[in-house]
């Protein structure tokens, strides 16, 4: 199947320290958003942009930062970060950041396509883009474009970015918020202040889907599957990728129907104050 590429609408208000919202167009099936972003100055795309959304019908289905977007991207292999061209901090440097609603990095077309989003259906009455630019922004501006093709269905299960900021505190805790009845895909840990997660299990009724294991042999399984995680000593950036399907199909997720209990156990490298960033890829029908 060839998928056809059309450009965004324009984006309504495109302002420093304003949200830009763009809707899409019902009727398709949606595989990767692109944004455009650029200023005056040159930055890069996370010095423009802070959080993104994606809606549907009203409803948050994904909440992320542009640097938190990144990082996920980065995690499936670099070629899926966003795209520069020019010379940073010059006029005419720009980044095309992708938002990816199919999953190009998983090994099959079938596997691939699994999760695009048929927007269309008598379910679907609306699906928008939201982008808050952040304040100080010398002439933001933002455009896109976005790979699509016809709709072999309604709106199914998709993959939805939940962001939950957690209270960090001490050196080991326990968190049981998350809610049940979708399939999870991968946790994403963003450091507290002063530590970053070191270890973590999870477990679902009492049965242990990933032990206590550290970042380092963490990071050498997801590597082992052809991925890329960060390396948490170098940088200065902390973060850890509990990913449930690294096996690659998509149904090797964590299925939570039915589940009573949920919980994450988190080990800190050292006492740890302030905010936890969980960022959970789970599947399901829209929130």
């Amino acid at each position: 199947m060839t998928l056809r590429k059309k450009l965004l609408p324009t984006f309504n208000n495109p302002v420093a320290g304003q949200t830009a919202t763009v809707n899409l167009t019902l009727g398709q099936k949606l595989h990767t958003l692109w944004m455009t972003v650029a200023d005056a100055a040159g930055s890069m795309s996370t010095d423009i942009i802070n959080e993104i959304r994606l809606l549907v019908n009203g409803k948050v289905q994904r909440r992320m930062l542009a640097s938190e977007l990144e990082a996920i991207n980065g995690l499936n292999g670099t070629i899926y970060m966003g795209q520069q061209e020019g010379t940073p901090e010059e006029a005419g440097f720009v980044t095309h950041l992708p938002i990816f609603l199919a999953e190009p990095w998983r090994k099959t077309n079938l596997e691939s396509a699994a999760l695009a989003w048929n927007l269309t259906g008598p379910n679907v009455a609306s699906a928008s883009l939201e982008v808050d630019i952040k304040a100080g922004v010398d002439t933001p501006v933002i455009s896109g474009w976005y790979e699509w093709s016809p709709p072999d269905g309604g709106l199914g299960a998709i993959t939805k970015w939940i962001r939950q900021t957690l209270g960090a505190s001490g050196t080991v805790q326990d968190f049981s918020s998350f809610t049940r009845g979708d399939y999870y895909h991968a946790f994403h840990l963003f450091a507290p202040t002063g530590a970053h997660v070191d270890k973590v299990r999870l477990t679902a009724d009492g049965v242990i889907f990933q032990d206590v294991i550290n970042e380092s042999q963490n990071r050498a399984l997801l590597t082992a599957r052809g991925m890329n995680p960060l390396n948490s000593n170098s940088g200065g950036i902390f973060r850890f990728d509990l990913v449930l399907d690294a096996d690659d199909p998509v149904n090797s997720a964590l299925a939570t129907q039915g589940v009573q209990e949920l919980n994450l156990h988190v080990e800190y490298s050292a006492a740890a104050s302030g905010n936890l960033v969980v960022l959970v890829e789970k599947s399901g029908p829209p929130e």
